[in-house]
């Protein structure tokens, strides 16, 4: 793959979830258990009780429970809403009578639906006069399933009309902003409708009941931003050193990020060494973190620290390698690194409903 090396020193909104049953019947669904998503906890090849419960802590020390209140305003607004254990495997139950039936039963809808009201004041709470927020639980979001509301589409074919060429990474980077902003939720129905049927959040549960005697889950509202998928960047700390930083979105090609490269990674490592490490290096030394940069004209940008995810194989190594590039990820020399040029075979590398949508004429005729 082609990127570049860098060496320093130094919309359109529905009050309603409108999926498409089409679409929804062509899914491949995988059974309950087998991870194929690279970010997914790891569920299989562990050769102790003790490795498994190691790794297990290792995920969910890392929650956001446990570095909100240290990031403090270096992070989005956010507040909680409690989930208790019957609700998690609740949340288990409808993404197994999904996956089974590709609908779920009027039984647990109703159980969903009880949970929407106390949501919805924490929703309403962080919105105020906005149009959304961003909802997570305490590790990671259901953004699997955005791809399946008619909204993805229609957002899909609106960011594409809007560029020149409508190549193939013209579609990827339309794909990645419809993504965006497919996540932002008016109400507590259209989330309940998203995390019902998520891969993502099922695993989540599993794993947070497994810890027999941590479980600490919530919903997480956070005041939503408007953040371009072009500037969002994962960097990789170790023993309190920000070793390696990388494009998010490593599929796509941006040339922006690679004109400013070096004020980009000049802006984050001065961020992180004045402004976040100051914060974390008391409770945390092992972490990947990704920030998210809007820029304020041509010489300065906002940063924001999206998240914090454990510094395991299962979090995604973007342009680099776990494999290959351990020692690197772990011990430096710092490298940051960017796409610089268009992605040979990119559509390959998509997820398969996100290579459904680039490859529907009906789609992409705009």
């Amino acid at each position: 793959p082609r990127y570049i090396r860098y060496i320093s020193v130094a919309r359109q909104d529905s009050s309603t979830v409108n999926m498409d049953a089409q679409l929804l019947q062509k899914v491949n669904l995988r059974k309950v258990g087998v991870v194929n998503d690279s970010s997914g906890p790891k569920l299989s090849g562990f050769i102790s009780d003790t490795d498994v419960a190691d790794y297990q802590d290792s995920v969910i020390d890392i929650n956001m429970e446990y570095w909100i209140d240290i990031l403090g305003d270096l992070t989005f607004p956010t507040q909680f809403y409690t989930l208790t254990e019957e609700d998690a495997q609740l949340f288990i139950d409808c993404y197994a009578e999904f996956e089974e039936h590709k609908s779920i039963s009027a039984s647990l809808q109703g159980r969903l639906s009880s949970l929407e009201t106390g949501l919805q004041g924490v929703i309403e709470a962080v919105k105020g006069t906005d149009k959304g927020v961003f909802v997570k639980t305490s590790s990671r979001s259901a953004k699997d399933t955005g791809v399946y509301l008619v909204k993805f589409r229609d957002l899909y074919k609106h960011y594409l009309s809007l560029k020149p060429q409508r190549e193939d990474n013209d579609k990827i980077i339309s794909l990645l902003e419809a993504g965006t902003y497919v996540q932002m939720m008016e109400d507590a129905h259209q989330v309940m409708q998203m995390f019902s049927i998520s891969e993502r959040i099922s695993q989540d549960m599993k794993l947070a009941l497994a810890r027999v005697g941590r479980f600490k889950e919530h919903f997480v509202v956070r005041k939503w931003v408007d953040l371009d998928p072009s500037m969002e960047f994962r960097g990789f700390v170790n023993n309190n050193k920000l070793n390696a930083l990388s494009q998010y979105n490593h599929l796509a090609y941006f040339p922006r990020v690679c004109e400013q490269q070096a004020k980009i990674v000049q802006a984050i490592t001065t961020y992180f060494d004045e402004k976040a490490l100051p914060r974390l290096r008391s409770k945390f030394s092992k972490y990947i973190i990704d920030f998210a940069l809007l820029p304020n004209g041509d010489d300065d940008y906002t940063i924001w620290v999206i998240e914090l995810n454990p510094f395991l194989e299962t979090t995604d190594g973007c342009l680099f390698s776990w494999q290959k590039e351990r020692n690197l990820l772990e011990d430096g020399p710092f490298e940051f690194r960017c796409r610089s040029g268009k992605v040979g075979g990119a559509r390959s590398m998509l997820a398969n409903a996100w290579r459904d949508v680039i490859s529907d004429p009906s789609l992409n005729e705009v």
